[in-house]
C-alpha cells in the first residue's frame, strides 16, 4: 500500500515494501527490519531515525533528506542516500553500509559514536561536499567492505577527537580521497589514526592544527600538508607518496614507519624532521633546521640539507641519502648507541659546519662509496674512542679534510679510521687527547698538530705530507709548523756518558709495537713543488722516531721557512736508523731556511 502524511511513522518490525509508494514528510523513526525493493516507490522519509533494525534502501531511486538520526541499527542497500544542503546527520553508534552516501555543500554529517561496534562505517562509497565532523568517543571501523570516502572540492573533513579508523578484522579497506580544494583538519588534542588499511590521497589542504595525525595507510600526494607549531604529522606506516605537494611544517613532520618518498616542497618555520623507523626518501630537495634520525633509513636521490643555525642527531639510524649537507652554523651529532650496520653510507656528505662523532659504537659503510667532504671552516669532532669500517660488503670511504677544515680528536682512548677509510688531509688533523688511528690509504698536504697526551698512528702513509707540483703554503702563520708534536711525559737517561732526561711520548709513530714503531716513511716529501712555511717540523718533549729523511726534496723542489725549519724543544729526542744520516734530503731541489736548520734547544738529544 501507500504511506503518506506529515506526521510521524514508526516502524517496529518486519516490513517489505515491494510496491506502492512512500511518502512522509513529516518523519519516520525505524527500530525494526525495513526493506524497499525495487518495485517500491521511494519518496520521502522526512526527518529519519533509526534506533535499532536495519533499514534497507534497494529501490533503485535517489533518496535526499534533510535530517537522519543513526543512533543504533543499520542503514544500508543498493541506493544512494543524499544529505540535502542544509541539513544535518548525525551518524552515532549505527552501522552505515549503504551503496553511496552524500552529504551536499552546506548539509554537517556527524560521526559521533560513542560505542565501539564494528562493522560501524563501511559505506560502498561517501561524498561529501559539505562538513563531516568526526568527534566520536570510540574509533570507525570499516571491518569487511571496501569503502572510498572522497572528500570533494570546497568541503571540510573535521577530526575533532583522538581516535583511530581501522578495517580489523575481516578483509576490510577504506581509500580516502582529500581532493583539490577539500580540507581534512585535525582540531583536538591527542592521536587520531588512519591505520594500516586507510589509505590516505591528499591532492587539496591536510591542516594538523593540534594533537598528533598518524598516517598508517600509506597513499599518494599532490596537495599541502600544514603542520602548526606544537603538532606532528606522523607517518607511521604504508608506503607514502609525497609527490608535487607540499609541506609547511611548524611542528614535528615525523617518520614512524612509513615508506615515504618525498619529491615535494618542504617549508619550515620553527618545525622539525624525525625519522624512527620505516624509511624517509629525500627525492627533491629539502632544508631543515631540526633533524633526528634515531631509527630506519634517511635515504633518496636528492640532498637533505641542514640549515645554518639547526641540529642535526643522526643516531642509531642509517644514512642513504645521495647528499647530506651540514650548512655553516649548523651542528651535526653522530651518537648512534647500537652498532646498526650498514649505519653511514651517504654518497656525499658536504660539512661546512660542525660534525661531533660522540657515538658509543663505531660507524659503518658496509655497502656503499661515501665521500666525506670536510670543507674549508668545517670542523669534525671525534668525541669516542670508536672505529669506522667499511665491513662487510664492499663499502669504502673517501674523507677530504679539505683547506681551511679541522680534524680534531678530542676523547681518550683509540679512534681508527680502519683501512677502508681513505683520508685526504689538506687542512689540520688535530690530535689533542687519545689515539687517533689513520689505518687507511690517502693524500696529505695539510698540517698535523699532536698535544701533550695525544697519539697519531699512522698506519699508513696517507697523514705524511706529499706534495707533486703546484705552490703549497702550508702552516704559513707566525708559530705554526707542517707537524707541531707535543708530548709530557720524561725519563732519565744516559747517552754517550751524559745523563739527560728527554720526551718519552710519542706524538706521531707508525703502527707497529712500541718501541719498534717509527714513522712509516718521510715526513713531507715535495717533487717539482714549492713548499712556504712557517716551520716544517716541531717536536716539544717528545719522542720522534725516523727511518728516513724527515723532509725529502725532488725534482726541482723549492722549500722557504721563515723559521727554524726542524725545532726540537724542551728535551725532545730525535733518533732513527735513516741511510747516510740525512735528515734533510735535497736531490736538485732547493732549500731556503731564515732560522735554524736544526734548532736543538732546551736539553733536546738529535
Amino acid at each position: 500500500g501507500d504511506f503518506s502524511g506529515s506526521g510521524t511513522l514508526i516502524l517496529a518490525g518486519t516490513h517489505t515494501f515491494s510496491s506502492g509508494t512512500y511518502n512522509v514528510t513529516g518523519s519516520t523513526s525505524m527500530t525494526g527490519t525495513v526493506t524497499f525493493n525495487p518495485a517500491a516507490t521511494l519518496g520521502n522519509l522526512g526527518a529519519l531515525s533509526i534506533s535499532a533494525g536495519t533499514l534497507t534502501l534497494s529501490s533503485g531511486e535517489a533518496l535526499t533528506a534533510t535530517t537522519l538520526n543513526l543512533s543504533g541499527g543499520t542503514l544500508g542497500g543498493s541506493d544512494a542516500f543524499t544529505l540535502a544542503s542544509g541539513g544535518t546527520a548525525t551518524l552515532g553508534n549505527g552501522t552505515l553500509t549503504i551503496n553511496t552516501f552524500n552529504v551536499s555543500s552546506g548539509a554537517t554529517a556527524n560521526l559521533s559514536n560513542t560505542g565501539f561496534a564494528p562493522p560501524f562505517f563501511q559505506p560502498a562509497t561517501f561524498n561529501n561536499s559539505g562538513v563531516v565532523n568526526w568527534s566520536g568517543t570510540q574509533g570507525l571501523r570499516t571491518a569487511s567492505a571496501a569503502t572510498t570516502f572522497n572528500n570533494l572540492s570546497g568541503a571540510q573533513f573535521n577530526i575533532q577527537n583522538a581516535q583511530g579508523w581501522d578495517t580489523c578484522c575481516s578483509g576490510g579497506s577504506v581509500v580516502f580521497n582529500n581532493q583539490a580544494g577539500a580540507t581534512l583538519t585535525k582540531s583536538s588534542v591527542g592521536t587520531s589514526t588512519l591505520s594500516s588499511g586507510v589509505v590516505l590521497n591528499n591532492s587539496g589542504t591536510v591542516n594538523v592544527q593540534a594533537g598528533t595525525l598518524r598516517l598508517d595507510g600509506g597513499g599518494t600526494d599532490t596537495g599541502t600538508y600544514a603542520v602548526s607549531s606544537g603538532t606532528t604529522l606522523q607517518f607511521g606506516g604504508g608506503t607514502r607518496a609525497l609527490n608535487a605537494g607540499s609541506i609547511s611544517n611548524s611542528g614535528t613532520l615525523a617518520n614512524t614507519g612509513a615508506t615515504t618518498n618525498f619529491s615535494g616542497t618542504y617549508t619550515e618555520t620553527g618545525g622539525s624532521i624525525s625519522v624512527s623507523a620505516g624509511a624517509f626518501n629525500v627525492n627533491s630537495a629539502l632544508s631543515s633546521a631540526s633533524l633526528t634520525l634515531s631509527g630506519g633509513t634517511l635515504g633518496g636521490s636528492n640532498a637533505f640539507t641542514l640549515a645554518s643555525g639547526g641540529t642535526a642527531t643522526l643516531g642509531n639510524g642509517t644514512l642513504t641519502i645521495n647528499t647530506f649537507n651540514v650548512s655553516s652554523g649548523a651542528t651535526a651529532n653522530l651518537s648512534n648507541t647500537g652498532f646498526a650496520p650498514p649505519f653511514f653510507q651517504p654518497a656525499t656528505f658536504n660539512n661546512s659546519g660542525v660534525v661531533n662523532w660522540s657515538g658509543t659504537q663505531g660507524l659503518r659503510t658496509a655497502s656503499a662509496a661515501t665521500t666525506f667532504n670536510n670543507l674549508s671552516g668545517a670542523q669534525f669532532n671525534i668525541q669516542n674512542a670508536q672505529g669506522w669500517d667499511t665491513c662487510c660488503s664492499g663499502g669504502s670511504v673517501v674523507f677530504n679534510n679539505q683547506a681551511g677544515a679541522t680534524l680534531t680528536k678530542s676523547s681518550v682512548g683509540t679512534s681508527t679510521l680502519s683501512s677502508g677509510v681513505v683520508l685526504n688531509n689538506s687542512g689540520t688533523v688535530n690530535v689533542q687527547a687519545g689515539t687517533l688511528r689513520l689505518d687507511g690509504g690517502g693524500a696529505s698536504s695539510g698540517r698535523v698538530t699532536v698535544g701533550a697526551g695525544g697519539t697519531l698512528v699512522a698506519g699508513s702513509t696517507a697523514i705524511l705530507v706529499n706534495v707533486t707540483g703546484g705552490t703549497h703554503n702550508i702552516a704559513n702563520s707566525a708559530g705554526q709548523a707542517i707537524y707541531d708534536l707535543m708530548g709530557s711525559t720524561t725519563a732519565s737517561e744516559t747517552i754517550e756518558g751524559n745523563n739527560l732526561t728527554l720526551g718519552t711520548d710519542r706524538p706521531l709513530r707508525g703502527s707497529g709495537v712500541c718501541p719498534s714503531c717509527p714513522i712509516p716513511a718521510e715526513l713531507l716529501t715535495a717533487s717539482g713543488a714549492t713548499v712556504n712555511t712557517q716551520q716544517a717540523v716541531k717536536v716539544d718533549t717528545a719522542l720522534l722516531e725516523a727511518t728516513a729523511p724527515l723532509i725529502n726534496m725532488i725534482a726541482s723542489s723549492t722549500m722557504t721557512s721563515n723559521s727554524d725549519l726542524i725545532n726540537l724543544a724542551n728535551q725532545a729526542k730525535l733518533i732513527g736508523n735513516v741511510p747516510g744520516d740525512a735528515l734533510v734530503m735535497l736531490n736538485a731541489s732547493t732549500l731556503n731556511v731564515t732560522g735554524s736548520l736544526f734548532n736543538v734547544a732546551g736539553g733536546s738529544y738529535l
